[in-house]
């Protein structure tokens, strides 16, 4: 069985907010979940274009080379999601 795809299908039959969060707390390690919110913050700020890439990665103090793989990263997407992303944040 693929596990990614499991994991996909344990997040999508949480019911709220809180079993979403205990189910993640037992999956992650506290490492994960902190790389995890800062892939989150790197995607964000990418998306508003409002700082350069060593900018983000100055402010909050993240290697250029996590910005640039967040970059390449959205490069990737489907254009559709990428929207979706850009309403999200804002």
């Amino acid at each position: 069985m693929d596990g990614f795809a499991e994991f996909i299908k344990l997040i999508k039959a949480q019911k709220n907010e809180l079993e979403l969060d205990r189910l993640l707390n037992l999956l992650l390690t506290p490492e994960e979940m902190e790389a995890i919110a800062k892939r989150v913050i790197i995607i964000e700020a990418l998306l508003k274009k409002e700082k350069s890439q060593r900018e983000i990665a100055k402010d909050f103090s993240l290697s250029i080379a996590k910005i640039t793989r967040g970059s390449n990263a959205l490069k990737r997407i489907d254009p559709k999601q990428k929207e979706k992303l850009i309403r999200h944040f804002k």
